[in-house]
């Protein structure tokens, strides 16, 4: 369904409404955006690799080298030779294309699928509800360097905290440390944390992902979708253009 809006839009076959309403489909959507442009790119490549003064040249000299000797055969045949050619032209872009959406940028799709996560005030196992309220203020507020040093003061029992340490692994990746960030979400593993384990392995997958280990961060990913948890679906779609 959205491939043919996608090429309904790209070949003029919307009405003016229609139009509008794609393009602001495009805005809204991330995903549907990158396909359009990914069929942009497709759409681009075949015409600048193929070019049809090159191609009439091919066709001429097969033409004149096997059927010289038969014109009407060369004649009859030409159309022959021009449908092998124009099919092997469709097969190829369909080919980029599939391998295209199969394996997309592990950075591109790290963006589309991450977004940082948002804790609620409500946490047992903290020192003090100050400083919990602290930690997660400068969070929200984007000040990752002092949500770590905030955090770096509690207690160890109280680093462990599952929420602690989704707002630890977290500030870790807006700073762009991703390996230690999986080193945090490890502690989620063996830890019976429910909703917290979903969101700590979904981020564990992507730092994955972003650091191109992509056979791990396929392994995890894989194990999201098992457990049939809060990122099931997410994982499932990841999972799919990467293969």
């Amino acid at each position: 369904m959205q491939t043919q809006k996608i090429l309904n839009y790209l070949y003029g076959k919307m009405n003016k409404q229609e139009n509008i309403k794609f393009i602001q489909d495009c805005k809204n959507d991330s995903n549907l955006n990158n396909e359009l442009n990914l069929h942009k790119e497709v759409d681009s490549a075949i015409k600048t690799e193929i070019k049809v003064k090159h191609f009439k040249n091919q066709l001429n000299t097969i033409h004149n080298e096997v059927f010289a000797q038969k014109q009407s055969k060369v004649i009859n045949l030409q159309n022959k030779w021009y449908w092998a050619a124009a099919s092997i032209t469709v097969f190829s872009g369909t080919a980029i294309y599939t391998i295209a959406r199969q394996f997309q940028n592990p950075d591109k799709l790290f963006n589309s699928y991450y977004a940082v996560w948002n804790p609620s005030m409500t946490t047992r196992s903290v020192t003090s509800e100050i400083e919990l309220t602290k930690i997660i203020e400068s969070f929200e507020a984007k000040d990752y360097g002092l949500s770590l040093q905030l955090i770096n003061l509690l207690s160890l029992e109280s680093q462990r905290n599952p929420k602690i340490l989704l707002i630890t692994g977290c500030s870790l990746m807006e700073n762009e440390k991703y390996t230690e960030a999986i080193e945090v979400f490890d502690k989620f593993d063996n830890a019976n944390y429910t909703l917290y384990t979903d969101a700590g392995n979904w981020y564990k997958a992507l730092c994955l992902l972003k650091n191109k280990n992509i056979n791990k961060a396929k392994s995890e990913l894989k194990n999201i979708v098992k457990s049939k948890g809060t990122y099931s679906l997410e994982a499932q779609e990841v999972l799919k253009k990467i293969k």
